[in-house]
C-alpha cells in the first residue's frame, strides 16, 4: 500500500513528525534511542518517532533510514572507507 504510506508520511509532516528507523548490531538502551533521536530532531527540526530493530549481521554500529536517506554508522562501512582509503595512499606512493 504504497499510495497509503505516502499519504500518512505527509500527513505526519504536516502535524511536525518524521519516523525514522534505526537499525542496530545489538539492542539500543532507551538512553541510546533518546540520544539518536534529539540528534535527528536537531537536524529535522521535526518530532521524531523511532522504531528500532536489530540486524545481527552487522558487525557492530547502527544505520539510520529517515525521510529516504540512510546515514550509515556501521563498523563494515567505516572498514570499507579504511580500505578504500589505504588503496588510494598505497597507490599515490607508487605514482611519486
Amino acid at each position: 500500500m504504497p499510495v497509503l504510506t505516502e499519504y500518512i508520511g505527509r500527513l505526519n509532516r504536516r502535524l511536525g513528525k518524521i519516523e525514522a528507523r534505526v537499525v542496530s548490531a545489538k539492542p539500543l538502551t532507551d538512553q541510546q534511542v533518546d540520544r539518536i533521536r534529539n540528534v535527528l530532531a536537531k537536524k529535522t527540526s521535526l518530532q521524531v518517532e523511532i522504531y528500532a530493530s536489530v540486524d545481527p549481521e552487522l558487525i557492530g554500529g547502527f544505520y539510520v533510514l529517515i525521510d529516504g536517506n540512510i546515514f550509515d554508522g556501521t563498523v563494515r562501512t567505516e572498514l570499507e572507507k579504511m580500505k578504500e582509503s589505504l588503496k588510494r595512499g598505497i597507490g599515490n606512493d607508487r605514482e611519486a
